[in-house]
């Protein structure tokens, strides 16, 4: 496992089997109610480092509709505030359709209305409990769990 793993923002040696944050993770397990979802609904996130430094954790919900799937997308901006602790601040949402979604159906993203923050505002923290290069399980603020799997 990682050592001080709400500090481990880069891609580093598989070799010394040490984990990163940074990739994309599906969620396997949580204990949190407003993570419960029903079938085919498929949660995950997306973490990630940008040129200027500014870290991401965006949670990404796919949605199954009738006609097609929508993508939603709430962005946060992460700070690490200890060796396992990770701050959270909400700077937008975001949706897309996917590629399944029909070219005769409108899609409006009305979230497209309000511009994203670089401030961000206060969503919660969580402590990283386990970091490898496969799994992830996390503690929030609130005291649920997750469990999450690295798919890329």
């Amino acid at each position: 496992p990682t050592p001080r793993p709400a500090e481990a923002w880069a891609d580093v040696s598989v070799g010394d089997r040490v984990g990163s944050l940074v990739g994309v993770w599906d969620l396997v397990w949580s204990d949190a109610p407003d993570v419960a979802r029903p079938g085919g609904v498929k949660t995950g996130q997306r973490i990630a480092v940008d040129a200027t430094g500014r870290r991401t954790i965006t949670n990404v919900v796919e949605v199954p509709l009738p006609w097609g799937t929508v993508e939603l997308g709430v962005e946060t901006l992460a700070t690490p505030l200890s060796p396992t602790r990770v701050d959270l601040r909400i700077r937008g949402i975001d949706a897309k359709p996917s590629a399944s979604w029909p070219w005769f159906v409108p899609f409006i993203n009305l979230f497209d209305l309000l511009p994203k923050s670089d401030e961000g505002s206060p969503f919660g923290s969580f402590d990283v409990l386990y970091l490898d290069d496969s799994l992830r399980v996390t503690q929030t603020n609130s005291g649920y769990y997750t469990v999450n799997q690295r798919v890329g």
